[in-house]
C-alpha cells in the first residue's frame, strides 16, 4: 500500500470517526443512549418477539404490517445488550469488533486489504415502520447504539470501514432504499455500489479502472418487494440492471471478465438484487468502478450456516482487495440478540467455525 493510500484512508477514517463521535455526544454516551431506548425495546419485545427456551431466550415473529412491510428476524437486533462476547476464532470469548479486527488482521498478514461495508437495518433508517407509536421514540435516536458503538470500536481497531448509514439518512425521504422485506432495494444497492467505488478509486492508485463492457440498462417493471414477498402491494420500482455484450447477446452481468480480478466482494447479505437481474451491490460496484469485481456471494462471518469455510479463505487469498458487506443485524441477530440477560455472553454457536490460526 503506497503512502498516498494510507493518507487517503486516514482522512476517510477520521471523517467517519468524527460523525460517530458527534452522534455519541448528541446522545450523551452509549450507556445512556442504550438506557433511554428501554421503552423502545420493550415495545419491540411485546409486539414482534416470541419467548423461546425459558425466560431470556427469544425468537422474532415474521409479521406483515399495515404498510405491507414485513417485520422479520432483523428486528431482534434491537434487543442485543450494549456489551457482549461470543466464542471467537481461537476459542476465546471476544466482542464482535474484535472478531472483525482479527479477520482484517489475518488478511493484512497475507498481504490482502480488507474493507468492511456496514449497512444499516431497515429499522435504523425507517423506525416508523416498526414503531407505530412514535411517542416512544420522541427525542431519541433509534439507530442501535449497540451497532454504532461496535462500529466505532471496529474503526478504532484499524479496520477499513465504509459506514452507509449517514448517506442513507440523507436519501431516506427521497428514495426507496429497501424492499418490502429487509433487503436493500435496487436504488439502495446502486447507492452502496457508488460509495464503495468512490472509496476504492480515492484510495487505490494503480488499478486500471477502464473495463467498459458493462452497460447500464433502465427497466421500469419490477416489483418493489422480493420475489414471493407477501408484502408485495403491486407497486413498481424504477430499476437499473447491468448487462454485458457477450457473443452478440446482452445478458445480465455476473462475474464476466473477473477471472483475473484483484477485487472480490462477499457479504452477510445477498449481493444481487431481488427485483432486477444484473442489479444489486456487486453489479452496481463493477459498473461504477469500471472494473470486473468478482462476486464471491453470501458467506456469513457472524454465523454458523453459510459461514466462511477454510476452502473459502484459500480461494480469497488470490485477491488483493476483499470487500465484505453486512447489515447491522449480522453481528447481533445471529449472535447476541439470543443471549443470557444475566451474563451478556451469547449462547449457541461461535462467531465462525474456522480457526484462523490453523489456516496456512
Amino acid at each position: 500500500m503506497t503512502e498516498s493510500n494510507v493518507e487517503q484512508i486516514k482522512k476517510y477514517r477520521d471523517r467517519q470517526l468524527g460523525v460517530l463521535e458527534q452522534e455519541k455526544e448528541s446522545n450523551k454516551n452509549y450507556r445512556q443512549w442504550h438506557n433511554e431506548l428501554e421503552d423502545f425495546r420493550n415495545y419491540i419485545l411485546s409486539k414482534y418477539i416470541a419467548r423461546q427456551y425459558g425466560r431470556w431466550m427469544y425468537q422474532s415473529k415474521n409479521l406483515i404490517l399495515p404498510s405491507r412491510d414485513t417485520v422479520d428476524h432483523h428486528v431482534i437486533s434491537y434487543l442485543a445488550p450494549l456489551n457482549f462476547k461470543r466464542t471467537g476464532w481461537g476459542g476465546d470469548k471476544i466482542t464482535p469488533s474484535e472478531q472483525m479486527s482479527q479477520l482484517s488482521d489475518y488478511f493484512r498478514q497475507c498481504g490482502i486489504r480488507f474493507i468492511y461495508v456496514a449497512l444499516p437495518n431497515k429499522g435504523n433508517v425507517y423506525p416508523e415502520i416498526i414503531c407505530d407509536d412514535m411517542e416512544v421514540l420522541r427525542g431519541k435516536t433509534p439507530n442501535n447504539p449497540q451497532w454504532r458503538k461496535y462500529l466505532r470500536e471496529t474503526i478504532l481497531s484499524g479496520v477499513e470501514v465504509i459506514d452507509v448509514l449517514p448517506t442513507f439518512m440523507k436519501f431516506r425521504h427521497r428514495l426507496t432504499l429497501f424492499t418490502k422485506g429487509h433487503n436493500i432495494s435496487n436504488l439502495g444497492a446502486k447507492i452502496v455500489g457508488d460509495m464503495i467505488a468512490k472509496y476504492l478509486k480515492d484510495t487505490t492508485p494503480g488499478l486500471e479502472f477502464n473495463y467498459k463492457k458493462i452497460e447500464e440498462n433502465r427497466c421500469y417493471n419490477f416489483r418493489t418487494g422480493d420475489y414471493g414477498d407477501p408484502g408485495y402491494d403491486g407497486a413498481l420500482e424504477v430499476c437499473v440492471s447491468h448487462i454485458i455484450n457477450e457473443g452478440g447477446k446482452r445478458i445480465p452481468y455476473w462475474n464476466q471478465g473477473a477471472e483475473d480480478s484483484k477485487i472480490a466482494i462477499l457479504g452477510d447479505c445477498n449481493l444481487q438484487n431481488f427485483s432486477a437481474f444484473g442489479g444489486g451491490i456487486a453489479a452496481s460496484l463493477a459498473y461504477r468502478l469500471k472494473y470486473p469485481v468478482y462476486n464471491f456471494g453470501r458467506k456469513l462471518i457472524f454465523g454458523c450456516s453459510e459461514s466462511l469455510k477454510e476452502d473459502d479463505f484459500q480461494c480469497l487469498k488470490k485477491y488483493k482487495i476483499i470487500v465484505y458487506v453486512a447489515f447491522a443485524s449480522a453481528p447481533f441477530v445471529r449472535s447476541a440478540a439470543i443471549f443470557s440477560w444475566r451474563e451478556h455472553v451469547a449462547s449457541g454457536y461461535p462467531w465462525c467455525q474456522v480457526d484462523l490460526r490453523r489456516i496456512d
